[in-house]
């Protein structure tokens, strides 16, 4: 696998630092975005699905995209919480037996 898709994709062991990184990179960009001046009609570049966008247009889908990680985050949190729990219920099993 290429290291831009190793990147991008998600995890197939997720753990803490995951949501870690995500949080981070969702820091950057509104502190990049919070320097620029305006985001609507300038320099425009092709999305490789909807087209060409400007950079209001790359803001927006950031938003969407970020929603989608969000669930995936959510999935983390809820699968790590999951494992926490089966180890506790797995110790309190061996200590009863």
């Amino acid at each position: 696998m290429s290291n831009l898709l190793r990147d991008v994709l998600p995890s197939r062991n997720p753990g803490e630092e995951q949501l870690q990184l995500f949080r981070t990179s969702v820091e950057e960009h509104l502190q990049i975005i919070s320097s620029l001046g305006r985001l609507r009609g300038g320099l425009r570049t092709r999305h490789p699905i909807f087209g060409r966008f400007d950079a209001h247009n790359w803001h927006c889908m950031f938003g969407l995209h970020l929603y989608i990680h969000y669930k995936q985050a959510e999935y983390v949190i809820r699968k790590i919480s999951a494992q926490h729990g089966n180890r506790d219920d797995s110790a309190q099993t061996r200590s009863a037996g």
